[in-house]
C-alpha cells in the first residue's frame, strides 16, 4: 500500500530525512577515506572523480554537501528504477559510482524504506516540504521555490501562442526548429508542462521526437535532476510514451550561468525558447568571471552604494538569457521571478538594456508582496502564488527582429492565491487586456506610473542640492551585540564580552548571531582599546526610540564617521529621509540630534535612512552651515530682504515633506530619488511655512508638554506581553492587568517610514518591563504624533496646493 504522503507528509519527510542523513554519513566517510588513499586503495572507484566533477559543476566543494546531494539522488534513483524497471546500481547522473550505489542499495534500511513508497506519491509539493525540513539552508541559499503547475502551464501555453503569432510558426512548440530550455529546471515543472503540451497535440511520434530532441533541462543539483527525470518518465509513461534502449531525456548537470552553456544556447539556429523559474537569492552562490562580466552592463553608471540586489540569482539568469538571445537569431524568454526589477530604481540600467534587446516585453505583475503589506484595490490582503514574501511577476520577452519599435505591455493581477492561479490556469495571452507602457529615461519603469507632475517636480531643488554633506545611517551588523535599551544593560554586555567567560557562553547568553570567531575578534579589539566611557552614545534607532550604542569604529561595520562625527555635538540637528521607496506612500522623514541607524525609517534595505546635518564642526574653527552656498544665493535672489538661517531652511524643508498635498501630488516621483522641495511664490509664504516647520522640528526633538494621560490599573514595572489598541476607549492593552490611556486611533496607526511608530516602539520592548518613565515617554510620543497631524494640516492650509509652473 505504501506510506501516504498526503495525510502526514511532515512525518514521512522526517523519516526520509533521517535515512538520507544516514546514507550521507556513509558516503562522506567513504569519500574522506578515498581522498586520503591512493587509487589502488580506494574503496569505491569513481567516487573521487565524481566529487571533483560535481564540485566543478555546482560550485559546492564541501564533502558534507556532496554526500547529502548524492544520498538524495541515490534514493530517488532507486525508487524510480524499481518502478521503471531500470538498474538501481546504474544512474546516468552518477557515472562510475556502481560500487557506491550497490553498497547503499543493499542497506537494509534503504530496502525497508523503498518497500513502503509508491512513486506516484512523490510530487514537487512533497519534495519542497522535504527539502525545507531536511536542508533549509540549501533551499534558502540556492533560492529554490517551486512553481505551481497552473503558472508553468500558462507560461508554456503563452510561449506556444507567441511562436505562432510573432514568428509565424503555425505548429508552435511542435516545430522541429524550436528549442526549449529550462536553465534551472529543478524538479521539472516547466519541462513537464512542455512535454504535456507536446503530447496533447495527438501526434505521438512527433511529440516523442520533440521531447527527446527539442526539450532540455539544466540544473546544478544532482538530487533535483534525478527527481526531475523520475517525474518526467512517469508523466510520459502515463501518456503511453515509454523510453526504450538508449533513449534518454535531455537533462544535464551544469551551471547555466557559465560560458559554455550560454554559448551552446546562443548557437541555436532556430527559434530559442528559454523558460523557467530561476532561483531567487540575493547573496548569490553563483559567481564566475563570465556572468560577472555580463552583469557589469546592468550596473554601469549607477551611483547607489548598495547594488547587491543586482547580484540576485534571478537577475543573473535573466542577464544570461538575454545574452543568449543577443547572439541568437530569434527567440523568447519566459520567466516567473521576483517583480522588483520592473519598478525599483536600482534596476533602471537592466530595464534599459532589456528594452534594447527585445522587440516586445509582456509583463503580468502578480504582486503579492507580503513585506510591504500589499493590498488589492478593494483593500484586502493580496495573495502570492508562491510561499514567499516578495512580489512576483511573469515576463515574456520576445526577439523577432521584425519590429523597429520596442514595446512593453503590462497587466497586473490582484486577489487571493487561488484566484490568481485560477486566472493563470484558463487565460491565454491574446485574451489578457495588456496596457502599453512607455519606459522613459532615466528610470525606464516597466509599470504604469502617474508621472503627470514629473516635469514640474524636476524643476524643484533636490535635498542634495540644498545640503553639502550627507550620509547613510550607521550599520552595525550586530545590533544584538552593541545596541541596548539602556546603558547599564549595554555596559554589562560589553564587560562580559571583554571578560574571561568562554566565547560560546557569551554567544548563547546574549543570543548573538555572530560566529564565535567573530566574537573572539571583538573581544580582542575591545581589550586592546579598553572599554571607553565616550563610546556609549545615545542612538536614534527607530522613530522616537532612543537607545544606547557602543560606538567603536573597530567593531561597527559601517560607522559613517566622516559625516556622523558632526552628530556628536548635541546642538546639531540632522534631517533624516530616504532616497528610494518600495512602500506605497512617502512618510519617510524625521529630525535627529543623535547618531542614527540605517534602519531608522524602514527595515527595507531600499529605504535606508540618510542623514543631512545642519552644521559641520571643524575643531577650533567652530561650526559652519552645511547648507550649500549656491542654494543660499538662490533663496536670497528669490526672496530679497529675508534673513535666512540654517534652522529656517530646515524648517521650510521639513514642513514641505510633511505637507499632505506634497505627498499626494508627487507620490510617484518620491519613490525614485531624494525628495525635491518646491519653493514658495513669495517671501511671506516661505516664512510662514518655515515657522510652522520649525515648530514641527522643535516638537520632534524635544517632545514638550506634560503627559497626555495617566496610567490606569496595574503598578510600576509592567511587562509588555502584547499590544492591542482599544479604539472605543483610546487605550493600549499591554498585558492582562495593565492599559495605557489617552492613545488616539490616529496616533496608534501613525506611520513614519514603514513603521507604525507606537506599535514599533512597543514591539521593540516586548518581553521587557516598562517603568513609569518608559510609560510616560510612550504617552509623550503619542501626543507628539497627534500634534504632528495638526501641524501638517496647518501647513497645507498655509501653502498653495498648486505651485504653478514650478520653481524657476
Amino acid at each position: 500500500m505504501g506510506k501516504s504522503l498526503q495525510g502526514d507528509s511532515r512525518r514521512v519527510a522526517r523519516e526520509l530525512s533521517a535515512l538520507i542523513k544516514t546514507l550521507a554519513a556513509r558516503i562522506g566517510s567513504a569519500l574522506e577515506h578515498d581522498l586520503a588513499s591512493n587509487e589502488q586503495e580506494r574503496s569505491h572507484p569513481g567516487l573521487v572523480s565524481h566529487f571533483t566533477r560535481f564540485s566543478t559543476a555546482s560550485g559546492l566543494d564541501s564533502i558534507q554537501g556532496y554526500a547529502d546531494e548524492l544520498a538524495q539522488a541515490a534514493f530517488f534513483h532507486f525508487l524510480a528504477a524499481l518502478v521503471n524497471g531500470g538498474q538501481p546500481t546504474r544512474a546516468r547522473f552518477l557515472p562510475g559510482l556502481e560500487s557506491m550505489l550497490a553498497a547503499l542499495y543493499e542497506d537494509p534500511a534503504v530496502q525497508a524504506e523503498l518497500a513502503t513508497y509508491s512513486i506516484d506519491q512523490f510530487s514537487d509539493e512533497f519534495h519542497e516540504a522535504f527539502l525545507k525540513l531536511h536542508a533549509p539552508g540549501t533551499k534558502k541559499k540556492r533560492g529554490i521555490f517551486y512553481t505551481p503547475a497552473a503558472a508553468a502551464r500558462f507560461m508554456v501555453r503563452g510561449v506556444d501562442e507567441l511562436l505562432k503569432t510573432c514568428f509565424g510558426i503555425p505548429s508552435g512548440l511542435l516545430n522541429d526548429h524550436v528549442k526549449i530550455v529550462d536553465p534551472a529546471c529543478g524538479t521539472g515543472a516547466f519541462l513537464i508542462e512542455t512535454c504535456k503540451a507536446l503530447v496533447s497535440t495527438g501526434q505521438e511520434s512527433s511529440a516523442k521526437r520533440r521531447v527527446l530532441d527539442g526539450v532540455e533541462g539544466h540544473d546544478i543539483m544532482l538530487s533535483s535532476l534525478v527527481f526531475c527525470e523520475m517525474q518526467l518518465a512517469r508523466m510520459l509513461a502515463a501518456a503511453g510514451l515509454r523510453l526504450h534502449g538508449d533513449e534518454a531525456l535531455n537533462l544535464r548537470q551544469l551551471n547555466s550561468l557559465t560560458q559554455d552553456p550560454a554559448n551552446e544556447l546562443a548557437a541555436n539556429e532556430g527559434a530559442l525558447v528559454i523558460v523557467g523559474n530561476p532561483p531567487y537569492a540575493v547573496s548569490s552562490a553563483n559567481k564566475n568571471e563570465f556572468i560577472a562580466g555580463l552583469m557589469a552592463d546592468y550596473k554601469a553608471g549607477l551611483k547607489e552604494r548598495n547594488i547587491q540586489p543586482l547580484s540576485d540569482d534571478y537577475i543573473k539568469f535573466m542577464r544570461a538569457a538575454q545574452w543568449s538571445m543577443e547572439q541568437a537569431r530569434q527567440g523568447i524568454v519566459a520567466f516567473v521571478t521576483n517583480n522588483a526589477y520592473i519598478y525599483k530604481m536600482i534596476y533602471r540600467r537592466m530595464r534599459e538594456s532589456l528594452m534594447a534587446t527585445f522587440d516586445d516585453i509582456y509583463i503580468i505583475n502578480l504582486h503579492g508582496n507580503v513585506n510591504i503589506g500589499e493590498k488589492t484595490p478593494a483593500g484586502d490582503p493580496d495573495g502570492s502564488i508562491f510561499n514567499i514574501r516578495v512580489g512576483t511577476c511573469i515576463v515574456f520577452m520576445v526577439k523577432s527582429g521584425s519590429k523597429k519599435e520596442h514595446q512593453v505591455h503590462y497587466h497586473e493581477l490582484f486577489g487571493t492565491k487561488d484566484e490568481k492561479l485560477g486566472f493563470l490556469d484558463h487565460a491565454t495571452l491574446p485574451s489578457i487586456p495588456f496596457e502599453q507602457v512607455t519606459p522613459a529615461p532615466p528610470a525606464f519603469f516597466f509599470i504604469k506610473k502617474d508621472m503627470h507632475q514629473e516635469a514640474e517636480y524636476e524643476k524643484h531643488p533636490s535635498i542634495k542640492d540644498i545640503f553639502q554633506y550627507f550620509t547613510i545611517g550607521v550599520k552595525t551588523h550586530r545590533d544584538d551585540f552593541i545596541v541596548e535599551l539602556n546603558r547599564s544593560k549595554l555596559e554589562s554586555k560589553v564587560k562580559a564580552i571583554a571578560g574571561d567567560d568562554p566565547v560560546e557562553n557569551i554567544k548563547e547568553r546574549y543570543r548573538l548571531n555572530d560566529s564565535t570567531q567573530a566574537i573572539s575578534g571583538f573581544r580582542a579589539r575591545i581589550r586592546a582599546e579598553g572599554i571607553q566611557d565616550s563610546c556609549f552614545i545615545t542612538y536614534l534607532y527607530r522613530p522616537f526610540d532612543q537607545r544606547v550604542l557602543y560606538f567603536s569604529p573597530s567593531i561597527i561595520t559601517r560607522h559613517r564617521l566622516r559625516v556622523m562625527k558632526h552628530m556628536f555635538h548635541q546642538d546639531n540637528i540632522a534631517l533624516v529621509t530616504t532616497r528610494l521607496l518600495s512602500t506605497a506612500d512617502f512618510c519617510h522623514c524625521m529630525v535627529s540630534r543623535d547618531v542614527g541607524d540605517i534602519g531608522l525609517l524602514s527595515s527595507r534595505t531600499s529605504e535606508s535612512a540618510y542623514f543631512f546635518p545642519l552644521y559641520l564642526y571643524n575643531g577650533k574653527d567652530g561650526k559652519g552651515s552645511n547648507i550649500k552656498p549656491g542654494f543660499m544665493s538662490r533663496l536670497a535672489s528669490r526672496y530679497p530682504g529675508v534673513r535666512f538661517t540654517p534652522e529656517m531652511i530646515l524648517g521650510y524643508v521639513y514642513a514641505m515633506l510633511h505637507a499632505p498635498w506634497y505627498r499626494r501630488r508627487y507620490a510617484e516621483m518620491l519613490k525614485s530619488d531624494f525628495p525635491r522641495i518646491p519653493l514658495a511664490r513669495d517671501a511671506v509664504t516661505f516664512e510662514k511655512v518655515a515657522t510652522a516647520g520649525e515648530a514641527l522640528v522643535s516638537l520632534h526633538l524635544s517632545w514638550p508638554g506634560p503627559p497626555a494621560a495617566t496610567r490606569v490599573a496595574g503598578h510600576d514595572g509592567e511587562r509588555v506581553e502584547r499590544f492591542v489598541h482599544d479604539a472605543t476607549r483610546n487605550r493600549v492593552i499591554i498585558n492582562d492587568s495593565h492599559e495605557i490611556a489617552g492613545i488616539s486611533p490616529s496616533a496608534w496607526t501613525f506611520k513614519i517610514g514603514n513603521y507604525a511608530v507606537l506599535q514599533k516602539w512597543l514591539r521593540g520592548r516586548k518581553g521587557t518591563m516598562l517603568s513609569r518613565e518608559d510609560e510616560s515617554t510612550f504617552i509623550r510620543i503619542a501626543r507628539v504624533l497627534d500634534e504632528t497631524m495638526d501641524i501638517a494640516r496647518a501647513i497645507e492650509a498655509e501653502f498653495p496646493r498648486d505651485p504653478g509652473e514650478g520653481t524657476p
